[in-house]
C-alpha cells in the first residue's frame, strides 16, 4: 500500500509530539486522519473514520493507558497497533506484548524508522488478511464437495484430510497426519479381496494422474467398507517437481448397493416366472411380443422366433376365436382392468389345448409398459368335464383380515367374536375364546388399567386414547399389545364394546434397543477428542468427556456443578481482555436460546498453562418447550498457526489441485462482486468461462427444468437470506439432444460479522449416470414384480429346511391365506398327514439333484380348515446365488380330481349295473367292432366273454333274420337328429351248444 494510501490515527498525550508526529507524517505522504490524546476517544473516532493505523502512546490522558486501549479496540476490530513510548520497562513490554502489536518504537525515534515501521506494519497486515482469506476459501471448498481429499507430500506422508475423508477411513486428521497413506487408506479389490496398489505410489512412479478400478473397496479403521471411485493427482513446486500427491475419492456404496439389489431383484422375480408352470407373455403397444417364458415354449412347442409368424387362426379354435378377439380388444381399449379367459390353442404337434389365464393392460405403467397375459394347460380338467357332460367353475370367497386384532364384548365383559387375526396374534381360536372375559389375558400388572379404561366406556364415557398392556399368548408368553376400544353398546346392530389391538412387541423392543443406542452414544462422545460438556437450566455442569477435562486441567468432580459464574479458571479474550462469566456461550446460549459458533477463548489451567480453545454451544430443547432445558458445549484446541507466506502458497495449491482433481464442479460466488469462478469441469458442463458475471451465465440455468427452477430459487433465496450455513438442492437441466441430465449442487455460505451472506463456495455433481442406471433397473424390476403378481399359480420360496421364504399374492385365491402368513413356518406342517412322509421324501431326494424339476400331488390343508389337492413342481435352485432357494410352482388340482372321482364313480357305477343285469349288453363302435360285452352275455349266447368279442356278431344270426338285422344296424347309425333309439326284433342264434332258442335283440345308439 502506497503511503498516500495509509489513514493513520495518532494517539499521544504530549500535544507537541503530536503535532511534529502529524507534519513529519503528512510530508512523507501519509493521511493523518485524527488526533487525541485519550484512550477512551479511539473507538468512537474508528466508528467515524476509515482508518488504516494507530500509532498509540503507552502513556495517555484519561484512566485508560495504550495497552489497554489497544485490548479494547482488538475486542470489535483487527486495526494494526504500533507503540510509541519513552516506557522501556520489561513490564510494560510483556503488557504491550500481549496485545500483539504490529511495532514496539521507543522514544525519542526517527521519522525514518515510524515510516518503515508503518509500510512493514501494512504489509504483514495485508499478508495475514490474504492468509485468513484463503484459510476460509480452501476450508469452505473442501468442506463443500461430497469427496474425500488427503494430501501427502512426496514421501506419501498424509499432510491434510477433509471431514469426508476422516469420515470414511474413521481417521481423525490429528492423528493421520504424518502417517504413510496406506496406513490410513486401506484398499482392497472387492471381487478379489487382494490389496490394490497405492495410488500415491503410482503417481510419484509415473508422475501422471492415477485413476483406479471401480471395484475398489476402501477399509476403514474401524473396520466399515465402503466402494469407491479413486483418483489422484500430482502437485509441483515452482520448479516443476512433484511436491506431493492430492488424492480424491467419492462414496459410491449407496449407488452400489441400489445397483446391486434392483439387479438381484429383477433376476429373482424372471427366475420366478422362468420356473413357473404358467405360460407368460408380455406384448408391447405395436403388438410386438417382448417376453415369451420358457413354460410357454416347453407346453406349446412353438418357439417365440415361430410364435410372433403366427396368425390367430393359425392359434386359437374356430369356435373361441372370435370372443377371444372381443376380449383382447376390450383389454387394449381398457387399461388396468383385469379379465379371465378360457380358449383352445393348437400345439406345434397339431393337438388342441384347453388353456386359462387372466390378461391385464399395463401399457400406461411406465414400468411395465406391456400387456400382460398368464395361462395354463387345462386340458386334463376340460376332458374330464367332458367324459362327465357337466362343465362347473369353482369359485373361492377370500375374506379379507385385517393384522390388527379386533375383539368384541358385551356389557359384562364377556367376548362374543374376535377376528381370525387375533389367532396370528395371540393363539387362541373363536372357540376358546368366546364366553369368556377379555380381562382372563391380561397381565396382573396392567389389570387395572385395563379394568379403569373398560369401566370409563361402560358409564358413556368416550376415551379416544390408547394404552400399552401386556396379554397372555396361548404359548405362556406374554405380548406387547396397544389397545382401544369404542363403546358401540347403543347402536342397536351392535350393541358390544368393540376393543382393537395390535402386536407392538417389536416396537418396545424397539426402544430397549433405542435405550441401548444412547448408552453407546454415551460412550462415542466419552471417547472423542473434542471436549463437550453439558450444562443444565440453571447453567450448571452436569456431565463433561474426558476430553474436556484434560484440556481444562480439571476433573469431572471438580467441574460438577459449576456454573459460567464460577469457574475455576481464568478465562480470557483474544486480545488478553477478561472473558466475563456472563459473556460465557454456554451461558448466552441458554438466556438467547441461539447456537454460538467459534467463539475463540484462552483458558488458564490450574497449573498455569494457557490453552486457546474454539467454542461452539448448543442450545436442548424438551417437546413443547420454547426455552432451553440446557446447553451442550463443545471445544477442540486451536493448532499453532504457520507461516503465513507458507500457508498462503500450500491454500492456493490445494485449492487449485482439489479443484482439478475431483469430479464435481466446484463454484465461487462472490455476491459482493457478483462474480462466479468456476474450476474446469464446471465450465465444460456450463459451457462457459472460468470466471464471468451472475448475468452471463443465467442462459445455462433457464434451461432447468420449470419446477426444479422454481425450487432451487426459493432455496437459494430461504438458505442467504435466513441463517442457513449450507443450500443443497437437486435439479434438472435440459440438454441440446431433448433429454435431461441430473444434477446435485450443493454450496456452503460465508458471512461477515454481521451475518450477510458476502460469498458462496459449493460443488455441482452430475446424478444422470446413477438415476439413469437405477431407474432402468428400477423399472426392469417393476415389470417382473408385475409379471408375478399376475401369476394363477402359487409360487413359493423354500429354503433347505422347507420354510417358506417367500409366495405370490396368488395364494390368497388359491389357498385363502394372505401373502405373508405362512412366511417363516414350514411348508410341510399343513400337507395332509397321509401326503406327508411321501412329499417329505420327495423333496429330500430333489435336495441331491440341483436343478431338476419334480412333481408331486398332495393335499393341503386351506385357511378355510379344508383340504384341497394341489400339484406342485419343486425346481432345486439352492445353488442359484441369485435365488438360493427351492422354487416351487403350485395348482389347485381339486376340480380335476373331483371331475376324476366322479368319472370314477360312474364308471363303477355303469359297471356294476352292467354286471348285475340280466339282459346281454355289448358296445360296438359304428364300424361293428365290439369293445364291451356284460358277462350275462355268456348265459345266454354260450359264448364267453372273451369269444363273444372276437366273433362276427352275423355269425350267431339265422339268415333268415340278418338282412333285417343288417338293414336295422344301419337304420340306427343313419339317425343322426336322433340321441337314442330302440328297435327291437326277434331273431333265432344259434347257441353256442348247437340250440336255436329265440332272443329278443336292442339296438341302441348313443351320441
Amino acid at each position: 500500500m502506497e503511503s498516500a494510501q495509509i489513514r493513520i490515527l495518532i494517539v499521544e498525550n504530549e500535544p507537541d509530539i503530536a503535532t511534529t508526529l502529524r507534519l513529519l507524517l503528512s510530508k512523507a505522504g501519509f493521511d493523518v486522519v485524527g488526533i487525541t490524546g485519550f484512550g477512551e476517544e479511539v473507538l468512537p473516532l474508528l466508528e467515524q473514520s476509515t482508518i488504516d493505523i494507530i500509532l498509540m502512546d503507552i502513556g495517555l490522558n484519561g484512566p485508560m493507558d495504550g495497552i489497554e486501549t489497544a485490548q479494547q479496540i482488538h475486542g470489535s476490530r483487527d486495526t494494526p497497533i504500533i507503540f510509541l513510548t519513552a516506557k522501556a520497562d520489561a513490564a510494560t513490554f510483556q503488557r504491550a506484548k500481549a496485545t500483539q502489536p504490529y511495532g514496539y518504537i521507543h522514544k525519542p525515534f526517527d521519522i525514518m524508522q515510524v515510516q518503515s515501521s508503518i509500510e512493514m506494519a501494512m504489509s504483514r497486515y495485508q499478508i495475514e488478511k490474504s492468509l485468513n482469506e484463503h484459510r476460509r476459501w480452501l476450508s469452505t471448498t473442501l468442506s463443500s464437495i461430497g469427496d474425500g481429499v488427503i494430501v501427502t507430500d512426496r514421501l506419501g506422508t498424509i499432510q491434510f484430510m477433509n471431514p469426508v475423508a476422516e469420515k470414511l477411513t474413521a481417521y481423525q486428521q490429528t492423528s493421520a497426519a504424518g502417517k504413510q497413506l496406506q496406513e490410513v487408506f486401506t484398499i482392497i479389490d472387492e471381487l478379489t479381496r487382494a490389496s490394490e496398489s497405492n495410488p500415491v505410489e503410482l503417481v510419484l512412479k509415473e508422475n501422471r494422474t492415477v485413476v483406479l478400478p471401480n471395484h475398489t473397496i476402501l477399509v476403514a479403521k474401524n473396520g466399515d467398507e465402503y466402494n469407491i471411485e479413486v483418483s489422484a493427482a500430482p502437485m509441483y513446486d515452482p520448479n516443476t517437481s512433484i511436491s506431493g500427491v492430492v488424492l480424491t475419492f467419492r462414496d459410491t456404496t449407496d449407488k452400489h448397493r441400489t445397483e446391486e439389489l434392483l439387479a438381484k431383484t429383477e433376476r429373482q422375480f424372471r427366475a420366478l416366472i422362468e420356473h413357473s408352470g404358467d405360460m407368460v407373455t408380455m406384448v408391447n403397444r405395436e403388438n410386438k411380443v417382448v417376453y415369451f417364458s420358457p413354460a410357454f415354449e416347453r407346453i406349446s412347442g412353438f418357439s417365440m422366433d415361430e410364435y410372433v409368424t403366427l396368425t390367430t387362426a393359425d392359434i386359437f379354435h374356430p369356435d373361441e376365436a372370435g370372443k377371444l378377439t372381443e376380449k383382447i380388444s376390450f383389454v387394449r381399449n381398457h387399461p388396468s382392468i383385469p379379465i379371465f379367459y378360457q380358449y383352445r390353442a393348437r400345439t406345434k404337434q397339431g393337438k388342441w389345448l384347453w388353456l386359462e389365464g387372466t390378461m391385464v393392460n399395463l401399457l400406461d405403467d411406465p414400468k411395465v409398459e406391456a400387456i400382460i397375459s398368464n395361462f395354463r394347460d387345462i386340458t386334463d380338467r376340460k376332458n374330464a368335464e367332458d367324459k362327465l357332460h357337466k362343465s362347473e367353475e369353482l369359485f373361492r370367497a377370500m375374506i379379507e383380515n385385517s393384522k390388527d386384532g379386533i375383539t368384541i364384548v358385551n356389557k359384562r365383559g364377556m367376548v362374543t367374536y374376535h377376528s381370525p387375526s387375533n389367532y396370528n396374534i395371540l393363539g387362541y381360536t373363536l372357540e376358546e375364546r368366546i364366553g369368556k372375559s377379555f380381562a382372563d389375558v391380561v397381565h396382573p400388572d396392567h389389570l387395572p388399567l385395563a379394568n379403569k379404561y373398560f369401566y370409563e366406556l361402560q358409564q358413556g364415557m368416550d376415551r379416544v386414547d390408547t394404552f400399552e398392556a401386556k396379554a397372555m399368548h396361548k404359548n405362556g408368553s406374554w405380548i406387547w399389545l396397544e389397545v382401544s376400544a369404542q363403546n358401540m353398546l347403543d347402536n342397536p346392530a351392535i350393541q358390544s364394546i368393540v376393543i382393537n389391538f395390535q402386536d407392538i412387541t417389536h416396537r418396545k423392543i424397539s426402544t430397549e434397543k433405542l435405550l441401548k443406542s444412547e448408552e453407546k452414544y454415551r460412550s462415542v462422545v466419552a471417547s472423542l477428542q473434542e471436549g463437550v460438556i453439558i450444562f443444565n437450566k440453571q447453567a450448571e455442569i452436569i456431565d463433561a468427556n474426558e476430553s474436556a477435562q484434560e484440556i481444562l486441567g480439571l476433573p469431572f468432580d471438580a467441574l460438577q456443578g459449576l456454573t459460567p459464574l464460577n469457574l475455576q479458571w481464568l478465562a480470557i479474550h483474544e486480545d488478553g481482555t477478561d472473558y466475563p462469566g456472563l459473556d460465557h456461550p454456554a451461558y448466552r446460549t441458554l438466556v438467547t436460546g441461539e447456537s454460538i459458533s467459534g467463539e475463540i477463548m484462552g483458558i488458564h489451567k490450574p497449573d498455569g498453562t494457557l490453552t486457546w480453545v474454539s467454542i461452539n454451544s448448543e442450545p436442548l430443547y424438551r417437546d413443547g418447550d420454547t426455552s432451553p432445558i440446557g446447553v451442550v458445549e463443545s471445544f477442540t484446541d486451536i493448532p499453532t498457526r504457520k507461516s503465513a507466506e507458507e500457508e498462503i502458497a500450500r491454500s492456493h495449491h490445494r485449492f487449485e489441485t482439489v479443484s482439478k482433481a475431483t469430479n464435481e464442479g466446484i463454484w465461487d460466488y462472490d455476491f459482493e462482486s457478483k462474480t462466479v469462478w468456476r474450476n474446469k469441469i464446471l465450465c465444460d458442463i456450463m459451457e462457459c468461462e472460468q470466471m464471468t458475471t451472475i448475468d452471463e451465465h443465467l442462459p445455462w440455468f433457464l434451461r432447468i427444468q420449470p419446477d426444479d427452477y422454481q425450487t432451487i430459487v426459493k432455496q437459494f433465496h430461504d438458505a442467504i437470506d435466513g441463517e442457513l450455513s449450507v443450500c443443497s438442492s437437486e435439479f434438472r437441466v435440459l440438454q441440446a439432444d431433448g433429454s435431461f441430465r441430473y444434477y446435485h449442487d450443493r454450496g456452503f455460505i460465508i458471512r461477515n460479522d454481521k451475518g450477510k451472506a458476502i460469498r458462496m463456495i459449493g460443488a455441482l455433481q452430475d446424478l444422470t449416470e446413477h438415476k439413469n442406471s437405477e431407474e432402468k433397473l428400477r423399472k426392469s424390476d417393476e415389470k417382473f414384480r408385475a409379471v408375478v403378481q399376475n401369476v394363477s399359480d402359487v409360487i413359493t420360496l423354500l429354503d433347505k429346511d422347507g420354510i417358506i421364504l417367500y409366495e405370490t399374492p396368488s395364494i390368497e385365491t388359491v389357498l385363502g391365506y394372505q401373502q405373508d402368513e405362512l412366511i417363516g413356518l414350514s411348508a410341510f406342517d399343513r400337507i395332509h398327514p397321509d401326503d406327508k412322509e411321501s412329499v417329505v421324501e420327495v423333496f429330500a431326494n430333489m435336495l441331491q439333484n440341483s436343478g431338476v424339476s419334480v412333481k408331486v400331488e398332495f393335499r393341503f390343508l386351506t385357511k378355510h380348515n379344508t383340504y384341497i389337492t394341489l400339484e406342485a413342481q419343486g425346481n432345486n435352485q439352492l445353488n442359484n446365488p441369485e435365488i438360493n432357494a427351492v422354487i416351487v410352482t403350485s395348482r389347485d388340482m381339486s376340480e380335476r380330481k373331483s371331475s376324476e372321482n366322479k368319472l370314477r364313480q360312474s364308471e363303477e357305477k355303469f359297471r356294476m349295473i352292467m354286471e348285475n343285469t340280466l339282459g346281454g349288453v355289448s358296445l360296438m363302435s359304428k364300424d361293428g367292432k365290439c369293445f364291451y360285452v356284460s358277462p350275462s352275455t355268456e348265459t345266454i349266447f354260450g359264448y364267453t366273454v372273451d369269444e363273444f368279442m372276437t366273433i362276427d356278431r352275423l355269425t350267431i344270426i339265422h339268415p333268415d333274420n340278418k338282412a333285417e338285422a343288417i338293414l336295422r344296424f344301419a337304420q340306427v347309425l343313419s339317425e343322426k337328429n336322433l340321441n337314442l333309439l330302440n328297435f327291437g326284433g326277434f331273431t333265432r342264434t344259434a347257441h353256442g351248444d348247437g340250440s336255436n332258442p329265440t332272443h329278443l335283440i336292442f339296438f341302441r345308439r348313443t351320441v
